[in-house]
């Protein structure tokens, strides 16, 4: 159970992760409610979901990418401009990026 805090964003999927494994080990059958206010004799739980909610505030920003990036991928584009066959564009499939990898064919059992 140490793998679930509940405590962030994720405390109320991890409660209930929580309430399923005692449930499993025990065989009890807690409800939330009760595991919450056993926890809070425990631990003082609004500071530490405030903790851990700290690095949630992000800022809203612009971004942009950075200018050796751009020209970069404007040479790409251009290459794969030239090497493409007549008839098929170089930047409506994904299989022309260099990023991307075919999916392994599985094999029929």
């Amino acid at each position: 159970m140490h793998r679930h805090k509940p405590v962030g964003i994720n405390k109320h999927f991890h409660m209930a992760c929580i309430q399923h494994r005692l449930q499993q080990l025990s065989g009890l059958s807690l409800t939330t409610q009760e595991i919450w206010k056993h926890l809070q004799t425990l631990y003082d739980l609004e500071s530490l979901d405030e903790f851990e909610n700290t690095g949630l505030q992000n800022e809203e920003k612009d971004f942009s990418l950075p200018r050796d990036f751009q020209s970069t991928e404007a040479t790409n584009r251009a290459q794969s401009a030239q090497s493409t066959p007549a008839g098929h564009s170089a930047s409506s499939s994904p299989v022309s990026s260099p990023l991307y990898k075919p999916p392994a064919k599985r094999k029929r059992t």
